[in-house]
């Protein structure tokens, strides 16, 4: 996913890869979610922090907060 966010365009990106990435982190596997906090950082990169950063501090704090996994908690910090 990463690597199609770096090269296709912004609009792309905010329209179709970070909504799916945003879905993910909501993902009932752990593995999924863990993944998905490992790779807060490079999608941080590629987003627009103008127009995203209310999203992306809600999808960290989750990471944070994750009641079922301190394996996703520990990868976000």
């Amino acid at each position: 996913m990463l690597n199609i966010s770096k090269i296709v365009s912004f609009e792309f990106f905010q329209q179709r890869i970070f909504p799916l990435y945003n879905e993910l982190t909501l993902d009932s596997e752990e593995r999924v979610r863990k993944t998905c906090a490992d790779n807060v950082a490079e999608i941080a990169k590629v987003a627009s922090v103008d127009k995203q950063a209310a999203q992306l501090s809600e999808v960290y704090y989750r990471f944070l907060k994750d009641k079922h996994s301190r394996l996703v908690r520990g990868t976000a910090f």
